[in-house]
């Protein structure tokens, strides 16, 4: 469902500083047509308390048992978490690029790289001439 609003960046394993990181660039991110997505593995009443204590905006969803984890390949059951990973997912759900550690780079930077869109969010037009 996320999809249908545009391109998403997933990151999964994320600490508190990523996740405020995520909030600090989710404004440029939803300019530049990405939805940032965290995945976490709390129930939903963590999920919410995460939510407030850190002031989110974007989404972050509940993964408890793991399972979205698992059907990236990211999940490490000898932990029971979620290694650090995040992909850049296209709207019509081709995955662009991945990594598994944060980018020296911005997200946005990252996102517009991997769906080969200019940084600053805009089209641009060919020109006829």
């Amino acid at each position: 469902n996320v999809l249908e609003h545009g391109d998403v960046l997933i990151v999964f394993g994320a600490s508190d500083v990523d996740l405020r990181t995520l909030e600090r660039e989710r404004e440029m991110l939803v300019k530049s047509g990405v939805m940032p997505l965290a995945v976490v593995e709390h129930n939903d009443r963590d999920v919410w308390a995460s939510v407030r204590r850190l002031g989110l905006t974007y989404s972050l969803l509940a993964d408890p048992k793991g399972a979205i984890g698992k059907a990236y390949g990211v999940y490490d059951t000898t932990s029971a978490h979620s290694r650090s990973a995040w992909f850049v997912i296209d709207r019509k759900g081709r995955v662009r690029q991945t990594g598994t550690e944060a980018p020296s780079s911005s997200w946005t930077a990252v996102s517009a790289n991997a769906l080969g869109h200019p940084l600053d969010g805009s089209t641009q037009t060919a020109s006829t001439h």
